[in-house]
């Protein structure tokens, strides 16, 4: 048995069941302000699965409708219905209509939703509001007309939306998730009309056995369900890169009047972003004279690159779009415009980049990348519309030797680099790009390739503590942490992030989690560990009243681990649906105790050895001359460590953090 949207249990009767308008088309229908649209009322009244009752929200429909003319142009209608099974669905019921200022026109949009006891409350057009997409844009011509209900939304009621947006636009290309925000889905529709002799080729991303197109004259559809919501889990992939996709690329006949770029390889995606990059690069005039300036006090090419490098990445962060349907939204500003200026966007500051190393005589290509998940990009689809972001690719000797450098058959040593980010230096890659697929813009012999991924022993944390027990069971404690590579960054991250107050409680918040009690005396940081770039040092003076157990002033108990890492209890959950994401990291710890006068140790916690394909782990505690001293070690790989794997993996932590917390024991013969 199952329930309706609306909690009414009726029996299954298969996906045939679900039966939708959806052959005749979306269309706006002129109701009364109390009530619903058919296909919604239809909707609201499917069965969903007894083993979703527990998901937060799911999708009843999502119709999707794109209609294009022989100039190109397109008219998308959507509509969406979605149920709420949950105060924490509640933030679901929404919907966001993106479009370009340039060219787009959001026709309509009208929102409905159905209450648990049947009632119908409206929100007309004039109830969207109208934001940008980023906040920190003096311009963007990507904006948002949203219809929300969340705040009206209570489990057991409807959500629907239905919109209509015109688009002008030169790309030939569309993507679509099958699954709203990773939600499960009753039922998704997809439906294509192209002028007559139009030829259209669909890609799927992430299934296994995926649906056949209907064709019923210029019209090509697709519909897929019911399909299982993306569970949320610590250290998993991201939804956007397991969600169900469809790519559909579409051509028109020789006849048609439409004039945008087809892509059918990478190649010509390259070559078309290339000439867009190329042509804004200036290394003259006042970019020659700031290269040289930069560059005065330069010794060899190491130094030349982080002064050039480190300027880009200083240039303010504000994007301007325009011209985004035709290209623009790839396009960077001029050079010279962006550093009289002294701000850009990510395109910009990367084309300001590569100006700058011209004008010293270093080669280098634009970057075309997707920031934010590393698995987005599929090689199978060519296509801009896959990268969000840009950074750069530098040619670089045999001298420079770093993480972010690859070799290339055809292209040389690159060194890659993204100015963006104002806290990762040059030389390493920010942890959301390792291994990710980029588009080395370079004409016609650009390349899709993996981006270089940092080895754990680039990414060290290493910690020393020299710690003071005394006879009442108090310990007095000095602790330094040195980071190095991306764990550094994400040291450096952390401290810029917060302010002073609040960056001491969450060290104090750290270090109270295994020393019951303590209190930070001391907290001294140095960003740039010893002024190395992609360095952090951390340094804590601590006091803790009560740490060890003392009995009859002759038997003290305490545990040799004074503080944990950062990383755990993160495989706590017994079972698990999706794989583990690993970075590439490596921790060292050595902790020496001076015991109290007279004290010596009786019992130590046994050593520990594991290996596995995913990682390495070491402890031990050896005592002499009146101290204790521990040590462990934990190195983790780059990998994926499929669901199968996961109990392996869950061992492995659960050995370790039962060493972790024996006890060591002292007795004053």
């Amino acid at each position: 048995m199952m329930k309706t949207a609306r909690g009414r249990r009726i029996a299954w009767t298969g996906l045939a069941a679900l039966a939708l308008l959806f052959a005749q088309g979306p269309r706006t229908e002129l109701l009364a302000a109390d009530q619903a649209p058919s296909w919604l009322s239809a909707a609201a009244d499917k069965s969903i699965p007894e083993d979703w009752k527990d998901e937060p929200a799911v999708v009843l429909l999502d119709e999707k409708h794109v209609a294009v003319n022989e100039k190109g142009e397109t008219t998308v209608r959507r509509r969406l219905a979605l149920a709420v099974r949950s105060r924490s669905g509640e933030r679901y019921a929404t919907e966001k209509v993106v479009y370009l200022t340039d060219g787009d026109k959001v026709r309509s949009i009208n929102a409905w939703l159905i209450r648990p006891d049947g009632d119908v409350r409206r929100f007309k057009e004039k109830e969207a509001y109208d934001v940008s997409l980023a906040d920190n844009d003096i311009y963007n011509e990507a904006r948002a007309k949203v219809v929300r209900a969340v705040e009206e939304a209570k489990p057991g009621s409807v959500f629907g939306c239905e919109w209509v947006l015109e688009r002008k636009t030169i790309f030939t290309q569309i993507a679509e998730g099958l699954q709203e925000r990773g939600l499960p889905t009753l039922d998704f529709q997809m439906r294509l009309t192209l002028p007559q002799g139009w030829r259209v080729e669909p890609t799927f991303f992430n299934m296994d056995d995926p649906p056949q197109a209907e064709v019923a004259g210029n019209s090509h559809s697709w519909r897929a369900g019911p399909l299982q919501g993306i569970p949320s889990e610590p250290s998993s992939p991201s939804a956007s890169a397991l969600m169900p996709r469809l790519a559909l690329s579409y051509f028109p006949d020789g006849a048609a009047p439409f004039s945008g770029p087809s892509f059918v390889s990478w190649k010509e995606v390259s070559a078309w972003l290339t000439q867009l990059n190329d042509q804004q690069v200036d290394s003259g005039g006042e970019i020659a004279r700031t290269a040289q300036q930069l560059t005065a006090g330069a010794e060899d090419e190491w130094s030349r690159l982080q002064a050039l490098a480190g300027h880009a990445q200083s240039v303010n962060y504000v994007s301007i779009q325009t011209g985004i349907g035709r290209g623009g939204g790839y396009r960077p500003r001029a050079a010279h415009e962006v550093l009289s200026k002294n701000y850009g966007d990510c395109k910009d500051k990367a084309n300001l980049l590569r100006s700058l190393l011209k004008a010293q005589d270093i080669e280098s290509y634009a970057v075309a990348i997707y920031v934010g998940d590393p698995d987005f990009v599929r090689e199978e689809w060519p296509s801009p519309q896959q990268f969000n972001h840009a950074i750069s690719a530098i040619r670089v000797s045999q001298q420079v030797q770093a993480p972010a450098v690859a070799e290339h058959s055809q292209l040389g040593r690159l060194l890659f680099f993204d100015p963006t980010d104002t806290v990762t230096p040059v030389g390493l890659l920010p942890e959301v790009l390792q291994g990710a697929l980029g588009l080395v813009l370079a004409g016609e012999d650009g390349v899709l390739m993996p981006l270089p991924a940092s080895p754990a022993e680039d990414n060290i944390l290493r910690r020393s503590v020299q710690a003071r027990l005394h006879a009442d069971g108090s310990i007095s404690a000095n602790l330094i942490e040195e980071s190095t590579g991306n764990v550094g960054v994400a040291e450096q991250k952390l401290f810029s992030r917060l302010s002073r107050p609040d960056y001491r409680a969450a060290i104090q918040e750290w270090i109270v989690e295994d020393a019951t009690g303590a209190q930070l005396q001391e907290l001294r940081t140095d960003p740039l560990g010893g002024g190395k770039e992609g360095q952090f040092t951390l340094e804590v003076e601590f006091n803790a009243p009560a740490y060890a157990q003392v009995m009859q002033s002759r038997i003290m108990l305490f545990q040799p681990i004074l503080v944990g890492r950062r990383d755990r209890n993160r495989f706590a959950s017994a079972l698990r649906q999706l794989p583990v994401q690993l970075e590439a990291q490596q921790f060292e710890e050595e902790t020496v105790f001076t015991l109290p006068a007279g004290f010596e140790a009786d019992e130590l916690p046994e050593p520990l050895q594991l290996s596995e394909s995913f990682g390495d782990y070491q402890s031990s505690c050896q005592t002499q001359a009146g101290e204790v001293r521990c040590r462990r070690n934990l190195t983790l790989k780059r990998t994926l460590v499929p669901p199968h794997d996961y109990p392996l993996l869950r061992d492995f932590f659960e050995r370790i953090r039962s060493a972790e917390q024996a006890p060591a024991v002292l007795i004053k013969p």
